[in-house]
């Protein structure tokens, strides 16, 4: 296993937690970026909801317009657009605020997997990350079913408060 002792002992359950804390994380911003990232999960959708008829716009200006605000969105330096379509500025401005949060979510989906990846390492040295009887993947697996529910059920009761509350923290 890792070094014994005291110290040992601190730091195994301080990489541990460190562990739980990278895979919820990371679980999290996986979630998030698949479908910013993975186009065709948005372009699927254009037909099936029938965009095309519903809104005016070809599947092709359609397509032009998630691209640019995508690229926008997630590509650095990118002016943005969207195509033939028209957007107010206070559209202009929301999407700009939204694309510190993409960042954010990027920063944090790199920052965890390396993390991880570090981890994964230097499992060699210190065993099995465990907290109680549990490995540290299994508390952040029921962190992430949990905290869901939790902010869902909340949202439920005053989802006013809640949306201000997420807002303000974003």
């Amino acid at each position: 296993m890792g070094p014994s002792g005291l110290g040992g002992f601190f730091m195994k359950r301080m990489l541990s937690v460190l562990c739980m804390i990278c895979v919820l994380f990371f679980l999290l911003t996986v979630s998030i970026g698949l479908p910013i990232y993975i186009r065709p999960f948005y372009y699927a959708h254009i037909e099936a909801y029938d965009l095309a008829r519903i809104s005016g716009y070809s599947e092709g200006e359609i397509k032009e317009a998630y691209d640019e605000v995508l690229d926008y969105l997630t590509l650095p330096g990118k002016q943005f657009g969207t195509g033939v379509m028209p957007c107010s500025h206070e559209a202009e401005h929301h999407f700009a605020d939204c694309k510190v949060l993409f960042e954010l979510n990027a920063c944090i989906l790199v920052g965890s997997g390396l993390i991880l990846v570090l981890l994964f390492a230097l499992r060699k040295k210190w065993g099995p990350y465990r907290l109680g009887r549990h490995s540290a993947a299994w508390w952040a697996a029921v962190l992430s079913v949990t905290a869901p529910i939790m902010i869902g059920a909340l949202a439920a009761i005053d989802f006013d408060r809640a949306f201000v509350i997420f807002h303000s923290i974003f």
